[in-house]
């Protein structure tokens, strides 16, 4: 276990954010060390779970403790010949597990390559890419009550996943600490290739493959997506609207080139957000040290020195102007954290 006070936090947009204390840990039994340290107030209050900070938008510094799982490994705890179910660790990185999945020849998770974060935090957030969702692909999610201590399993009802949610996003459900995810993978070869430029980049790498879907994956996220290494940002800012299908026939007459899908929960029609910001005028135009990413507007960039303020300017700027043209007002999809947690 590593504790550290006044500390940096991890956090892809590149803001210079600390907390009062940092506190990382491994096991279970490092994390019944932590438990017992909450419970007797050595850790400062609020508590707030973090993963690699990827999705997250902090309005000046955390004046609380920062929990930070760094529990992995994988477990198979069932198995048929069609499907296999795995416990994997809540600090086990994202992109890792999809990798390990690949070489296995467990399907589902191929899809959603490349994305940034943890296997605690894809489950807290409902990570979602080329047609597929985490939430579809999970069993249950194993936690740590922080104010009990005691442990926790929810069922994938349970965790109430919907686009880009679930209730561990909700403030009653902050205290659970999730420690294992448990998916489950089939092991009978098929893919969804059906989305976007999918298939075709598919085809320029070969043979289809578990191999080769990742790798086409991976290279469409990397020709729109900044590498936060590089240019801070969280990744996609907005959610897709998803409006009723009677809202969506008026815009259709005038703008019938807008792109839209079917709903994941079948309810209502899905339009593209970065459509709608591009359509309104952003699409790599800053405001302040703070951009819309020139390749996908979906994205909200650092240009360097930016702060929370800057950010949530240019965000708030989008939000208005889309609203202003079509009527229809943006949600975040990255999760603001503010001073009093």
């Amino acid at each position: 276990m590593e504790i550290t006070y006044n500390a940096a936090i991890p956090n892809t947009f590149g803001l210079s954010v600390k907390a009062d204390c940092i506190v990382r840990f491994s096991t279970d039994s490092e994390l019944a060390s932590v438990i017992a340290m909450v419970r007797n107030g050595a850790l400062k209050q609020p508590l707030l779970c973090l993963g690699e900070g990827s999705n997250m938008m902090f309005d000046g510094d955390f004046k609380g403790s920062v929990l930070v799982s760094l529990i992995k490994g994988t477990e198979v705890v069932e198995e048929t010949a069609d499907y296999i179910v795995l416990r994997v660790g809540s600090g086990y990185g994202w992109n890792d597990f999809t990798a390990y999945c690949a070489s296995k020849g467990y399907f589902g998770v191929e899809n959603l390559s490349g994305i940034p974060g943890t296997v605690g935090a894809a489950a807290v957030q409902n990570i979602g890419a080329y047609g597929a969702e985490a939430g579809n692909l999970i069993d249950s999610v194993e936690t740590v009550d922080l104010e009990t201590g005691s442990a926790k399993i929810f069922s994938v009802q349970e965790c109430g996943y919907a686009y880009r949610d679930s209730v561990f996003k909700k403030p009653s459900f902050k205290k659970y600490l999730v420690t294992y995810v448990r998916f489950r993978l089939s092991k009978v070869e098929h893919y969804a290739l059906e989305y976007g430029r999918l298939a075709e980049a598919v085809g320029k790498d070969g043979e289809l493959s578990l191999g080769t879907v990742r790798k086409a994956v991976i290279g469409i996220r990397n020709s729109k997506l900044p590498d936060p290494s590089e240019v801070g940002s969280a990744g996609s800012f907005f959610k897709n609207p998803i409006v009723s299908a009677e809202v969506y026939a008026s815009l259709a007459l005038s703008y019938p080139d807008m792109p839209h899908y079917p709903a994941p929960s079948g309810d209502g029609v899905k339009l593209s957000a970065a459509w709608l910001i591009e359509r309104c005028g952003w699409k790599g135009r800053s405001l302040g040290k703070a951009a819309v990413w020139g390749k996908q507007p979906l994205v909200i960039v650092n240009t360097g020195g930016a702060s929370a303020s800057d950010i949530m300017n240019i965000s708030a700027a989008v939000v208005n102007s889309v609203f202003e043209k079509f009527g229809i007002r943006l949600e975040k999809e990255v999760q603001f954290v503010g001073d009093n947690g």
